[in-house]
């Protein structure tokens, strides 16, 4: 009979497979490299879906953390966020994804010349702000904001009151 003929016992052989491959870490997202706002979200990913991962921030230690991190009250300065995938089994990605920013004072525009009278159909402004190579929007009688520098002249003004923004 055909039954006869297979063997009962089978040879075995048990063996561990030991995964030692690290995921890989991209950011996906994050601040511009040069930014006024003192919050940052940080979006991360990594090359295989279970894995978890380890923040830090300028130098910190890496902390358990996800996508996408949320930074706040960040001060004028650089910064630069690194984040690290870790496997199921532990394994660290050994070259984190890194990203670079700056945080900058946001500028504060003063106006420092402004029409003399309440005559005339041209009014001529000057401007300043406490950050060098800042660029100025105008809005005349909250109109668009467009872009303008200093001085700025304004002409054929109507009779009545008129109010300039400049950002």
């Amino acid at each position: 009979s055909p039954d006869s003929a297979i063997e009962q016992v089978p040879a075995t052989y048990t063996w561990n497979v030991v995964d030692e491959t690290a995921p890989e870490t991209t950011i996906d997202f994050g601040p511009p490299a040069v930014t006024g706002n003192d919050s940052a979200n940080v979006s991360f990913s990594a090359s295989d879906q279970d894995a978890t991962f380890e923040c830090s921030l300028n130098g910190a230690p890496f902390t358990v953390c996800s996508s996408p991190a949320g930074l706040s009250a960040l001060a004028p300065g650089d910064y630069e966020f690194r984040v690290r995938a870790v496997d199921a089994v532990g394994n660290r990605d050994q070259t984190p994804a890194t990203h670079e920013w700056t945080v900058v004072e946001r500028p504060d525009t003063t106006i420092t010349l402004e029409p003399q009278s309440d005559t005339g159909t041209t009014a001529t402004f000057e401007f300043t702000s406490n950050q060098p190579g800042s660029t100025f929007e105008c809005s005349l009688d909250a109109g668009a904001f467009l872009s303008c520098s200093s001085p700025h002249v304004i002409d054929n003004l109507l009779d009545g009151d008129h109010t300039l923004a400049v950002r």
